[in-house]
């Protein structure tokens, strides 16, 4: 039985004015996109985002899309209140990676799954639930008790 590797060591993440980084909108597409050098961006904007159409399904807000010909079925998830998404960028390669910086930041995400709308208990929903979980297992517990008992 071999011993477990030790443990990596942290990467530092290099925050500068996080107000002077571009909002951009992040997508996150059930794919992976193959680029031969492994470092050309995909041409979203171009060939993505064009296709994208608002409408209601059931009542609820979604969007359509295609992607090489592929249907997608999109929502869009803000993030809560006092919470800033980043996109970060790394070193010169994957494996070289010395330190992060913040490359752009968004307040919402949109998910997108095949033939249907993405579902509320699942995916991205599903992980942003946990932030009001976390809050609420890290929150002080003698502010939400009074003399009374637990407050409402």
């Amino acid at each position: 039985m071999s011993s477990p590797s030790p443990p990596s060591p942290p990467i530092p993440v290099i925050v500068e004015d996080i107000d002077n980084h571009p909002v951009l909108p992040i997508h996150s597409i059930p794919c992976q996109i193959l680029t031969e050098d492994g470092t050309r961006e995909a041409r979203v904007k171009n060939c993505f985002e064009t296709t994208i159409t608002n409408e209601k399904q059931e009542g609820v807000a979604c969007m359509s899309a295609s992607f090489r010909g592929r249907p997608l079925q999109g929502i869009t998830h803000d993030l809560p209140q006092d919470y800033t998404g980043v996109v970060l960028s790394s070193g010169s390669s994957e494996t070289d990676c010395k330190e992060m910086r913040v490359k752009s930041v968004f307040s919402s995400l949109n998910e997108w799954s095949l033939d249907s709308v993405p579902s509320a208990d699942e995916g991205i929903s599903s992980a942003l639930k946990w932030i009001d979980i976390a809050n609420a297992i890290h929150s002080d517990v003698a502010s939400s008790f009074t003399d009374d008992g637990p407050s409402q």
